[in-house]
């Protein structure tokens, strides 16, 4: 039977534990509740100088974990203890993290996909938009040139003001539910549920915010109009009727 070592953290001592390992609960952590040390599985313990703490880097059943001890326990006394400075600390630390590297480039699917999403409306509002031949397609009597950008320029800025938030909801989940299960280091593992949770956070908050206040009843009436004589009455109403299209003849006088 593999034995177990029951550990009594303090609170600040709880979220180390938490963070360095992946099964003990971030509840049980906020709540400093006893942690459990599988003995059998500890290889290395680290006495760190100048700081007087210890790490011990143990196996869990799915993943590497390094945690932090304010005091080292009777029962790892007979193990030996590798007394290193805090620099060689941080590179033990951090080269955990560093040897899966998927699990950096990981973080990256969230804010990227976002940026292109940017990258590509400026692109389509600074050239698409700018072909007359493009806009002449839509043109007609009661919805001129200037009338069809201006509103295929206000569907596209609705369409990224739902799409960014939106993103930063489903990204995170898709990257803690099919991403972060496959770390084989804690550390990646704990860095990965805290970057997910902070992003959905955020992306829930203004997506809530934005069905909360924005007006679908008059962007409703505003689709129905399409690029007819109500579309051009709204541009009115709300001063977007001045153009970006550069006008050949403008500019030859």
């Amino acid at each position: 039977m593999e034995r177990s070592l029951e550990i009594q953290p303090r609170r600040l001592e709880a979220l180390g534990l938490w963070a360095g390992s992946d099964h003990y609960r971030l509840g049980r952590a906020v709540r400093a509740q006893a942690f459990h040390l599988p003995l059998d599985r500890v290889h290395h313990v680290y006495k760190v100088e100048f700081g007087g703490h210890y790490w011990v880097a143990y196996s869990s059943e799915r993943r590497e974990c390094f945690v932090p001890l304010y005091q080292l326990p009777a029962e790892l006394r007979d193990r030996d203890c590798q007394k290193v400075n805090p620099w060689r600390a941080a590179q033990i630390f951090f080269k955990l993290i560093w040897d899966e590297p998927a699990a950096l480039i990981a973080l990256l699917l969230i804010p990227l996909p976002i940026l292109a999403l940017m990258l590509l409306f400026l692109g389509w509002v600074n050239f698409v938009l700018q072909s007359r031949e493009l806009l002449a397609v839509f043109a007609n009597a009661a919805c001129d040139l200037f009338c069809v950008e201006k509103v295929i320029k206000i569907h596209s800025m609705v369409a990224v003001l739902f799409l960014t938030p939106f993103a930063l909801v489903v990204l995170p989940l898709a990257l803690l539910i099919f991403q972060a299960p496959r770390y084989r280091s804690a550390v990646n593992l704990r860095i990965s549920q805290t970057y997910c949770f902070v992003a959905f956070a955020f992306g829930l908050y203004a997506l809530v915010h934005l069905l909360v206040f924005f007006p679908f009843r008059g962007y409703g009436k505003f689709i129905a109009a399409g690029f007819g004589p109500k579309a051009e009455q709204f541009l009115d109403a709300h001063g977007l009727r001045k153009s970006t299209v550069q006008d050949p003849q403008a500019r030859r006088r």
